[in-house]
């Protein structure tokens, strides 16, 4: 199975305060049936489809880390995202440069915003006429 481009990591308020830390799929599947707090909702059962569907390849990984990380915000479970590569290239240069500068980690999210993200289209102001040539 493929691991996910962006590792996620879950800090759960009720689990010890151990951070988990998702890689792909089977582990957010296994995390959704086994350790979530409230085990209903429509983006949970959404996360639960997807990220099965996407152990058995029915759906890309992307879309089951997605909809997993939209179960998150909306059981409000503080989480970081970590790009794979961004990390892998961090560990290099702190391995080459003996440099700490470089993170690991990004912040903690602690809160979800309301307003839209920025991958998101903005609604045009208003429909478009349509022409119709006689």
């Amino acid at each position: 199975m493929k691991i996910w481009d962006k590792i996620v990591i879950l800090h759960p308020e009720d689990q010890n305060n151990e951070a988990m830390e998702i890689n792909d799929s089977k582990e957010a599947a296994r995390v959704l049936l086994n350790s979530w707090p409230a085990a209903q909702g429509k983006s949970y059962r959404r996360a639960v489809l997807s990220c099965s569907a996407a152990v058995d390849g029915r759906v890309p990984q992307e879309t089951a880390q997605w909809a997993f990380i939209v179960a998150i915000m909306e059981a409000a479970i503080p989480y970081e995202i970590i790009d794979r590569l961004d990390a892998e290239i961090g560990a290099v240069c702190r391995e080459l440069l003996g440099d700490e500068s470089f993170p690991t980690r990004l912040p903690k999210v602690t809160s979800v915003e309301t307003s839209s993200p920025v991958f998101w289209w903005p609604k045009r102001g208003g429909e478009r006429e349509l022409r119709r040539h006689p």
